[in-house]
């Protein structure tokens, strides 16, 4: 029995993992806008230091076509790939697309072990459809994706302030706060679709959950004989 009983507690976990890792990687993909889609949160006139020295003034395409360069660099895996395209980028908002490059990497990896572990679990407990294991890695999920959730609300500096800044107040500025225009060529609207998608996320594994806690306690309850 104790053999059943760890593979429910990994199961649990792979499903806190999963959800969380889920979240951010979803809230990742909203942040990639087709050409046409594409309004900058600088509804303004947007110049900016290109790396040739020189200020020039950018259009919405140009502005579009700078964002999507830094946007794939997220994937990759040097410095230098952020400064592929024409406009200056400093060093400190550099640093900041690094780190928010290591959580997508770290959310995506996590995704895929998260899936392996589960399927792994899953031939092991099925035998004995002990799936009440579901129901926790799904509430403890949940919970801690809502504590966190929480925990970047209240912030008041660093990365999390960033993002608080981004989602609730539609502010980049804080979350790229180097002199440069990274700020000015994020779409509009993007902080908005992140919190949305990230809270809509918790909220399905949410649903989930509760779909499992019904399926299984039905199953549970003993047949009537008539």
């Amino acid at each position: 029995m104790f053999k059943y009983r760890f593979f429910q507690v990994i199961m649990a976990l792979s499903l806190v993992l999963l959800i969380i890792s889920t979240a951010i990687m979803c809230s990742f993909s909203v942040c990639r806008v087709a050409e046409k889609s594409y309004k900058p949160s600088n509804s303004g006139t947007i110049s900016s230091v290109m790396n040739n020295g020189q200020t020039d003034e950018l259009s919405e395409f140009d502005a579009w076509v700078e964002y999507s360069i830094v946007l794939d660099a997220l994937d990759g895996d040097s410095e230098q790939e952020y400064r592929l395209g024409n406009v200056y980028l400093s060093t400190e908002n550099v640093m900041r697309l690094e780190q928010l490059a290591d959580i997508k990497s770290k959310a995506s990896n996590g995704v895929f072990i998260s899936i392996v572990l589960l399927v792994a679990c899953f031939v092991v407990i099925r035998r004995r459809r002990l799936y009440e294991c579901v129901v926790w890695g799904g509430a403890a999920g949940v919970i801690i994706g809502i504590i966190s959730f929480i925990a970047m609300a209240v912030s008041g500096s660093g990365i999390m302030y960033g993002i608080r800044r981004m989602v609730f107040g539609e502010s980049y500025a804080e979350l790229f706060p180097g002199h440069d225009v990274l700020p000015d060529i994020i779409p509009a609207g993007t902080g908005t679709k992140v919190l949305w998608v990230y809270v809509g996320t918790i909220f399905v594994g949410l649903v989930v959950t509760i779909i499992v806690r019904v399926i299984s306690y039905k199953k549970s309850r003993p047949h009537k004989f008539r």
